[in-house]
């Protein structure tokens, strides 16, 4: 019964409002974080890359059996060694910015379940204002009928 809803307020639409408020920041602020997480995942991909074309160029140097070149040997391992540190570093930074937007994303259905509650609670009590309303109306109408009967007896 959602008619003429007149004279209903909802206590608690202050919350309601500032529950939205904050489902929209928390929204936002998921965006940024997986905007940061997919770029993260980018610069990991592009080391592996680099990893394993340096590692593919150290195979095919041996595999070629020409004579070998200790010094670029060493220069190619340590390039490996560096590119691998820093894909790991990568990888810790992604699995720690993938935690942060994970536990963002539960913040968010939290905050969504807040405000699902609130919307049923509000529902809830504008459908007792509208049985309220209603059983006044009804008085009314049985006040009205008493009236007129005794109305109608008296004349």
């Amino acid at each position: 019964m959602s008619g003429d809803r007149r004279g209903f307020a909802y206590a608690l639409e202050p919350v309601r409002s500032v529950t939205a408020w904050e489902i929209d920041e928390i929204a936002g602020e998921l965006a940024v974080l997986n905007q940061a997480a997919r770029a993260l995942q980018q610069e990991c991909d592009a080391l592996a890359g680099q990893f394993a074309a340096v590692r593919a160029d150290i195979i095919a140097q041996r595999q070629a059996q020409a004579a070998l070149d200790i010094a670029g040997q060493r220069r190619a391992h340590d390039y490996m060694l560096q590119v691998q540190v820093q894909l790991q570093a990568k990888v810790v930074a992604l699995r720690a910015a993938e935690e942060e937007r994970d536990a963002m994303y539960l913040r968010l259905i939290d905050a969504r379940k807040f405000a699902e509650s609130l919307d049923r609670d509000k529902e809830a009590q504008a459908g007792e204002h509208d049985q309220k309303v209603a059983k006044q109306g009804y008085q009314l109408s049985d006040d009205n009928w008493l009236q007129r009967i005794h109305w109608r007896k008296t004349t």
